[in-house]
């Protein structure tokens, strides 16, 4: 008799058949091998790897923390442009750079299963009047998903930052 080999889920697998005769005998021997949908996760150095089961959540265990994130950010901005003058030439890599630093500090929240859109506009005070519109839109779920918005001025430039935090069902 032949050795069933292991194959993937849900694959039927039977012996070869060897003759006409033989064909009952190996069909009443087919197996159907079935496991349950799993996710394999290996982790970094590669010594263990574990498997996590579908938890079909469609609600947040923890939500976008909207205070803490703005204090977190108001104090990071400060930090970033108390001391800096508004340059045109510069501003693109300012608010490129502040960007990160933002995204990076939102990311270190740790905030599972929220996508996060970060916008910076930074502009100068000086002119008669200064100023600045903005608008957006997008598909929104208002028990789960939220914005942060944080503006900051000194003598020579203005610093307005959209944090918006959606959650990835």
């Amino acid at each position: 008799m032949a050795k069933f080999v292991p194959a993937p889920p849900s694959i039927a697998i039977s012996a070869p058949s060897r003759g006409p005769s033989d064909i009952d005998e190996e069909t009443s021997q087919l197996e159907t091998l079935t496991t349950h949908s799993t996710t394999n996760i290996s982790m970094e150095s590669g010594a263990s790897s574990m498997s996590i089961e579908p938890t079909y959540r469609m609600d947040p265990v923890q939500c976008f923390k909207e205070n803490t994130i703005y204090k977190m950010i108001d104090d990071l901005i400060y930090e970033e442009m108390s001391d800096k003058r508004y340059d045109a030439k510069l501003c693109k890599e300012m608010a490129q750079d502040l960007a990160a630093k933002i995204m990076d500090k939102v990311k270190a929240l740790e905030i599972r299963r929220y996508k996060y859109v970060v916008t910076v506009s930074i502009g100068s005070v000086q002119g008669d009047p200064p100023g600045l519109r903005m608008c957006s839109r997008c598909l929104w779920n208002k028990n789960t998903d939220s914005s942060v918005t944080v503006n900051y001025m000194n003598p020579s430039l203005y610093v307005v930052v959209i944090i918006y935090g959606l959650f990835v069902e």
